[in-house]
């Protein structure tokens, strides 16, 4: 049987994945038709059938590029072209059971794979690019305590040092003078107000898939200055965890009055053209370049800060409780927040 090439497109469009997920497995599929294969052996089918010519020709490529493509992490880089390739069996049934001998032999390719990234992530060992990203944490708020007070980056850059910093969870933070006005725009009760642990509400998939984020909603993200609170409920593990409430630190509300002040707005994060972060996943680009650019570090991004806080702040040698405090806010589990601190000197 033929299969078209809409035939597997269609298999990742209409799966139960977030939107992000779904780009960037269409994203990976087109750089394998364009970049790794060669036409006329280019085609998905030809791909999918073929996959004992998988890994020599992904590394064929990965050995041409420069800086995060290199031989050195190009298990790690080749692995993610082979998850839309096993999405094509798991979301269509009737495929999988037609070609189980194929979806055995991707299935071992991706645990091949997969093995240096967890022998990795078990050491606490950082790359070579994590190295290369590693700043300490004392320089990184040295170089932010420098910038313009009132100033975005300046503002972004104590979001991810003086909180335990989010992914890309800042997306719409639609700003209100308190929770009471809040309830007044939207017309809710108090009962109803996500803004307090027990009336948790997780927004549902569509509404996460879609990747917008509905303003003077009940399921929007926003910030209450009077209460000085953060709450988000569009993230990568939103499904687990439910709205995440994340108490602002005094210094933190002082660097957003000012912002605020140097910038009237609706939204805590906005871009040049004065439009908010549009949802979570969607913004890692504009501030990953805030961090680069700021930092003078090309290698830095969203999740190295991550990791650099973990590391630098070690952590996993704060008592219990505050870990969980930790983990909870960053939205991870205990058991990644300890893979997170890198196995590098802080001295």
């Amino acid at each position: 049987m033929e299969y078209t090439d809409n035939f597997f497109y269609d298999i990742i469009k209409n799966a139960d994945f977030v939107d992000a997920t779904k780009r960037q497995y269409l994203n990976n599929l087109d750089r394998l038709q364009t970049l790794i294969y060669i036409e006329p052996n280019n085609s998905i089918q030809y791909i999918v059938f073929h996959p004992d010519e998988f890994i020599p020709n992904v590394k064929k490529y990965a050995k041409k590029q420069s800086g995060r493509f290199t031989s050195k992490t190009s298990p790690m880089f080749t692995e993610a072209f082979v998850k839309p390739i096993i999405g094509f069996f798991l979301h269509n049934v009737e495929f999988r059971e037609e070609h189980l001998d194929l979806y055995e032999q991707w299935g071992k390719i991706k645990h091949i794979l997969h093995k240096p990234s967890v022998k990795k992530e078990d050491s606490n060992e950082p790359s070579e690019r994590e190295i290369n990203a590693y700043m300490p944490l004392s320089e990184i708020i040295n170089i932010r305590d420098q910038l313009p007070k009132g100033s975005m980056k300046r503002l972004v850059l104590y979001l991810y040092t003086e909180i335990p910093p989010l992914r890309d969870d800042y997306g719409q933070i639609h700003i209100y003078k308190s929770a009471s006005e809040r309830r007044k725009i939207l017309e809710i009760t108090k009962d109803e107000d996500i803004t307090y642990p027990e009336n948790n509400l997780i927004p549902s998939n569509e509404e996460v898939r879609s990747g917008i984020i509905p303003q003077n909603s009940v399921t929007e993200n926003y910030l209450l200055l009077k209460e000085h609170l953060i709450v988000v409920q569009h993230y990568k593990t939103s499904k687990k965890y439910g709205a995440n409430r994340i108490p602002i630190p005094e210094v933190v509300m002082d660097e957003i009055t000012e912002s605020l002040n140097n910038i009237p707005r609706e939204y805590l994060l906005i871009k040049e053209n004065k439009q908010p972060l549009v949802a979570y996943n969607t913004g890692s680009e504009w501030i990953n370049t805030i961090f680069k650019n700021t930092l003078n570090n090309r290698y830095i991004t969203i999740d190295a800060m991550r990791h650099i806080w973990i590391t630098d702040r070690k952590v996993n040698n704060l008592p219990l409780e505050e870990q969980q405090r930790i983990a909870r806010i960053m939205a991870h589990s205990m058991t990644t927040q300890l893979r997170y601190a890198w196995n590098i000197s802080t001295d």
